[in-house]
């Protein structure tokens, strides 16, 4: 695969990660408000939350995969590029695709941002 249609398909993975996280957390919300407008508090408000937070965890972590196989982490101390794996992102503080994470190059501990290109 040529380099510009690996950065092609890593935007467009990128964007339905945005996409598929965005909604999911607009519909969480939506179902959370309607759910207590329609049924208060009770056992129907309590099941209807506990699907809805399953539905929404799917969805986030459907969200952070395409993510994790989009593109690549750049150091931000040695700009060395790496992938990591769904696991370490999944429990790696972040601010949206910026992760806390260990470069494997450097060994410093970074705010790696993701990068489209390698």
């Amino acid at each position: 695969m040529s380099v510009e249609k690996d950065n092609k398909k890593n935007k467009e993975l990128l964007i339905i990660a945005c996409v598929l996280a965005i909604s999911g957390f607009i519909s969480y919300l939506a179902i959370i408000l309607l759910a207590s407008y329609a049924f208060g508090e009770g056992t129907k408000f309590g099941i209807i939350m506990a699907v809805a937070t399953v539905y929404f965890c799917l969805i986030e972590f459907f969200a952070l995969k395409v993510e994790v196989d989009a593109g690549y982490y750049e150091c931000r101390k040695c700009h060395h590029k790496f992938s990591i794996s769904y696991f370490k992102a999944l429990f790696a503080p972040h601010i949206l695709t910026t992760r806390y994470i260990k470069c494997p190059e450097c060994g410093q501990n970074t705010w790696a941002k993701k990068t489209i290109s390698k």
